[in-house]
This record gives C-alpha cells, structure tokens and sequence, in this order.
C-alpha cells in the first residue's frame, strides 16, 4: 500500500519521519512516501507529488501545535480528499483546537501526555490500515497486534524525543503572536542565565500542575526569579507561601520578591517574562502579554531589543529597591549587575 504523509513546518516533518521509518516494520505492506525524502535529487517536485498522489491508497496528515492554522494543511487536505482512506494525526494538539476545520469529518488519531490513550489510537490506525489492504496483504489479527507490540515503544521514544518548540513557528496564525507555551522559557539557549516572572498570578507561571514539576526539573540548567505584589487575600497568601517553599527548597537557583501592590501596578501594567543572559554579548529578551479582555488564552509578543532593555532595567531596579515588602534585607542569592552595568551592557 502506498501511504502519503503530509506534513507542514518542522515539528509535523519530525513527527513524518518518524512514521516513514516504523510504519514498515509495523506492517510489511505499507509503503510510505514523504516530499522531502522520497522525490529523488532533480525530479521536478510538483510532478513527483502528483504522481505520489494519484497512487497512494491512503494518507496520513501530520498536525502539530504549530500547523493547525496554516492554510497548506486544508489546501492539501483538499488533495487528499479522494483519496480511499485519510486520517490527521494529531500530534500534541487536542480535538477541539481543530476548531472548524474540514479535517475534523475525517476519524482522527491523537498522540497525547496519555500514553495507554495514545497506543489504543494508534493501534486503530494500524488496524484501519491493515482493513484497507487487499485481502492478501491483510495480516492476522494477532500477528499485526505482536508486531505493533514491538516496535510501538520504538515509535513512541522517536515522537516524545520530538522538542516542544519549533523555531519561526509559533501555535498561531502569526509568527509575531505567541501562546505561552511559544516562549519556552523552559528551554532557553545556554547564553541566558536566569529567567524572570514579573505576574501577578503566581500559581499561573510557578504552581499550576504540571508547571511546577518542569521548574524543577529545570533548575541545574537555568535560574527563575518571581516578581509578585504583596497578597491582599487568602488565595494570594497560600500561593506566595508555596512559592516561598519552593525557594527554600531551591536556595540560589528560585528566588521571589514581593512589593507594595500599588507600586507594583504602576510598573507592571501585564505579564512579562524576561530571559536574563549570561554576558553583555546575549540580547536581553522580554515578552509581554497582550492584556485583551473576554479572551479565553493569553496571547504575548517579544519586545523590540530597545524596549526590552528598558524593561530589564525597570524590573532590575524594583528587584533591589527597598520596597520589596518582607524580603529587602534579605541578599540576593547570586549577584546581580548593577543598573550602572546593565545600561553599560545594553550600551
């Protein structure tokens, strides 16, 4: 059977290649076809797409976080709609992000955090597979469930080993419009040494489940530092407790400060995250989110390197300032530059 994997952007591409090698194993009568792999050095591409295409018998669409938006995937799925047999594979994206799209008349397969959910999936994918080939081809029930047995755990290792960012993709329709999970401020490059939370909600960017866990795992890598106002009620109170836990828990790689909250509204009007770098040579990066009211997400952009320098310096100085309320005796538990460093940097 010939199998066409469609893909867009690098993260769907990983997530083909990664099916173009286990999928034969799996079944031996599976012969999957990938654009940037199988059209041979000096073929003309649109003939040789064409051609893949008026022969396949079925078709496998690789969606990911980044790709659910871009007209490429609906353009092709149009291709492929006459296809005998097409499924998108959702790698990491749930059902309802597909919104509206035609893709969503068609039986989906998820790969998601839920590993048993995601084998039972895939395992019906193989399975449909297997019920469109002809009679001959078709392997015995148990055969097909050994052999997806085996090689399932190989597939899986090579789709979870696949990063969680996709550099000039981001999880909108625009490369300038982030989600939070597009500013990977857990998987920041070697150069930046610490990452800054100036919020207001702690237990969105420290506590919430899941979130904290990869915090810590993080911390040999990277530094966190909290900016937060003083709590004016029990919910607030209970998050900068645990957050003060965690510090303690984590002496010289998690630290907060907490200020007056009038102070700290007049100069943090958003959420921002800066990344802090390790030497002048490293651009100070900021993102701040979008304040858009009756938006069920948040939605941040990257400052211009000017204004990003501006921030660093604004967040810097409330960091040492004398009004940082419970905490302003207490030494910082690395070595900040100084403002007079930090313009010199920036200069």
């Amino acid at each position: 059977m010939n199998l066409f994997l469609s893909w867009s952007g690098q993260v769907s591409h990983d997530v083909a290649i990664a099916l173009r090698e286990w999928l034969p194993y799996m079944h031996h009568a599976i012969k999957p076809f990938m654009s940037s792999v199988d059209i041979s050095k000096g073929d003309k591409w649109v003939d040789g797409l064409s051609r893949e295409l008026k022969d396949a018998q079925y078709a496998i669409i690789c969606i990911s976080p980044f790709n659910t938006f871009k007209p490429w995937m609906n353009f092709e799925a149009g291709a492929l709609y006459r296809l005998p047999h097409l499924t998108p594979f959702l790698f990491r994206v749930d059902r309802l992000s597909l919104g509206h799209s035609p893709l969503t008349q068609f039986q989906l397969t998820v790969f998601s955090s839920d590993p048993e959910r995601s084998k039972e999936e895939f395992f019906e994918l193989l399975q449909s597979i297997n019920n469109a080939l002809p009679e001959a081809d078709r392997l015995d029930g148990e055969v097909l469930q050994k052999n997806f047995d085996y090689w399932w755990t190989k597939l899986k290792d090579d789709l979870d080993a696949i990063s969680d960012a996709s550099p000039g993709e981001t999880r909108t329709a625009y490369k300038w419009l982030r989600t939070f999970e597009d500013l990977a401020v857990h998987d920041v490059r070697p150069d930046y040494d610490a990452v800054w939370f100036v919020t207001a909600d702690v237990f969105k960017y420290a506590l919430r489940a899941g979130l904290r866990d990869k915090i810590e795992a993080n911390l040999d890598k990277i530094r966190y530092r909290y900016l937060i106002p003083d709590p004016d009620g029990t919910e607030e109170r209970t998050a900068r407790d645990q957050l003060e836990t965690l510090a303690a828990r984590h002496p010289n790689r998690l630290d907060y400060r907490s200020f007056d909250p009038e102070t700290f509204r007049k100069l943090a009007a958003s959420d921002y995250v800066v990344l802090e770098p390790k030497t002048p040579e490293t651009t100070t990066k900021v993102f701040v989110r979008i304040p858009i009211a009756d938006v069920g997400m948040d939605y941040w952009f990257e400052t211009d390197e000017r204004a990003a320098h501006g921030f660093y310096l604004r967040f810097l100085q409330l960091w040492n300032s004398a009004v940082a309320a419970g905490r302003e005796k207490a030494p910082l538990s690395t070595a900040l530059p100084t403002v007079t460093d930090v313009a010199g940097a920036g200069a």
